[in-house]
């Protein structure tokens, strides 16, 4: 009914409740992440140190006589080793449907967020520019897999979206790159590039066990890759296509 931490650089309040078979049926949380003194906080996770200005999470689930949900993530002064963003910002929203019927059960979700003042090496500067757009939406039915109706990030030079389904961590659907410049990545290649192009791969993208099967259909236009052979080949309209799996 009650939990409250307060201490420190955390501060969190929430309530909550399951149905009879464990399900989610409210949540209603508050987390703010500062340091009294305005110093930056270093964030508890693997890997090179991770730093904050500060940060809240409110979640607003079940909590109303209405079928809606809302969730907020806002992050100030985000930097790890190599990489910082002035900010952070995702609202997340839907319908949470039928939370005691475990066979009706439907959650939808809809939400877009933004990364701004992205300071980082060259290469990654160039291609994502400022600032990242990114968007989703998708619904989850009892039994059945999340539906992924989109998850889009759109940044300087890049813009890349999402579709499919999700069965626990695995993906399976079709993923889309396409930029009109691959110049921007030359500093992560380590080599001068130049072009147009646009990927699709379909298939299968396994995390937990590093595994994927994707079949790649795509087009290029002008591509470099700063090697005479390789650009004599890739010259005019390339299609591309092929298979890679581990």
């Amino acid at each position: 009914s009650s939990l409250t931490l307060s201490g420190g650089q955390l501060g969190l309040t929430a309530r909550a409740r399951t149905t009879p078979d464990n399900f989610l049926s409210l949540l209603d949380l508050t987390a703010t992440i500062a340091d009294p003194n305005g110093g930056r906080v270093t964030l508890p996770v693997a890997g090179n140190a991770t730093l904050v200005q500060g940060g809240q999470l409110r979640v607003a689930f079940g909590t109303g006589n209405s079928e809606d949900w809302q969730a907020r993530l806002d992050v100030d002064g985000f930097e790890t080793d190599g990489f910082a963003a002035r900010r952070f910002g995702l609202g997340i929203g839907g319908v949470a449907r039928n939370l005691q019927d475990p066979a009706n059960r439907l959650v939808t979700f809809n939400g877009d967020g933004a990364l701004s003042g992205i300071t980082s090496d060259p290469g990654v500067e160039a291609a994502l520019g400022n600032s990242v757009g990114l968007g989703l939406a998708g619904l989850w039915n009892a039994g059945e897999p999340i539906e992924l109706a989109e998850l889009r990030l759109v940044g300087e030079a890049l813009s890349a979206s999402f579709t499919g389904l999700i069965d626990g961590t695995d993906f399976d659907g079709r993923i889309q790159v396409a930029t009109e410049n691959i110049a921007p990545f030359s500093g992560l290649a380590g080599r001068s590039l130049s072009g147009g192009l646009d990927l699709v791969a379909t298939g299968r993208v396994m995390p937990l066990s590093g595994g994927f099967d994707l079949v790649f259909d795509g087009i290029g236009s002008d591509l470099t890759v700063d090697d005479a052979t390789a650009d004599a080949l890739l010259a005019g309209t390339v299609n591309l296509s092929g298979r890679l799996a581990r």
